[in-house]
């Protein structure tokens, strides 16, 4: 046997030994190491994701929002005058939104006991304008008579249906239906009311008015101006704008120049108060909320 021989056969065994020695697995240290690296990636992906998502839906909103200010605007360059909301029943009309009548008609509606002319009424179920028939020169609501519970004139409820008005009104206008007919569907579309259940689910009666919802199931507001401030109004603030500050304006957000504001409560559904302290709960609950345009400072 010669020495490469002998060199082959050392060489051999070295393999076969190699082959035979059993595998070293991983510790338990190492496993537990590797989940977390796995699991805070994961985290890490999942945050993202929706961070990314919430900023979509939020641009999503944004857009919608941004469709609906612009057909305000369009009705009041072709009208010549802003959209008029009749105002608070906690207070005396005039006092509140309401603009006082002048050499012009708004919308051809004759005024009420206090000589104003509104568009958008307090409570639109109670006026006629909008509960007649379409065939009839009305808007054609349907009224679900107490089973519709978003729908009811009580309380703040109420709030629900001044931004659905406000569609209607704006939908009388061919070049502003026109502009809300480009709205996302998704968010902007007829209302509708669980009237009943099945074994296979709910059932939903689809009524004449359309609504604006959110992308996290909630209903946007529109907030109105005041009415001008004039002399004697010692008691109502005045705004940079000239109106006075209503109650839905403290609550949730200040009008600027006279303009409606749309408000979303955003991805926490609650809108708390701008006007609040700081520290407030309620301050915190409105700083996710989303604007048609940002709000005039208290």
């Amino acid at each position: 046997m010669n020495e490469f021989d002998v060199m082959n056969g050392m060489h051999a065994r070295a393999a076969i030994a190699r082959r035979r020695r059993p595998r070293r697995g991983f510790t338990l240290l190492e496993l537990v190491i590797v989940i977390g690296v796995i699991l805070v990636l994961m985290g890490l992906a999942l945050g993202v994701g929706s961070i990314v998502v919430a900023q979509s839906e939020a641009r999503q909103l944004k857009a919608t929002m941004t469709i609906i200010d612009s057909a305000l605007s369009e009705f009041e360059n072709q009208t010549g005058r802003p959209l008029v909301f009749e105002g608070s029943a906690t207070q005396t009309r005039y006092d509140h939104c309401a603009y006082p009548a002048r050499e012009y008609d708004y919308g051809g509606n004759p005024p009420d006991g206090f000589g104003v002319y509104y568009d958008v009424p307090y409570s639109p179920f109670l006026d006629e304008r909008f509960t007649d028939p379409a065939d009839e020169g009305g808007f054609g609501w349907t009224d679900m008579g107490g089973i519709c519970a978003p729908w009811e004139p009580a309380g703040i409820q109420v709030r629900r249906q001044w931004l659905a008005a406000t569609l209607s009104v704006l939908a009388q206008n061919q070049t502003c239906a026109a502009m809300i007919a480009k709205a996302d569907p998704a968010l902007v579309h007829a209302a509708q009311c669980v009237v009943g259940g099945t074994t296979e689910g709910a059932t939903f009666q689809v009524l004449n008015q359309r609504e604006f919802i959110d992308p996290w199931q909630q209903q946007v507001y529109v907030i109105f101006p005041g009415r001008p401030f004039v002399d004697g109004d010692g008691d109502n603030i005045r705004d940079v704008d000239g109106t006075i500050r209503t109650v839905e304006e403290v609550t949730y957000g200040i009008c600027r120049n006279q303009r409606p504001l749309l408000v979303s409560a955003g991805p926490d559904s609650r809108f708390g108060r701008l006007q609040d302290d700081i520290d407030d709960q309620d301050y915190a609950d409105a700083q996710d909320n989303i604007y048609s345009y940002e709000p005039a400072l208290p």
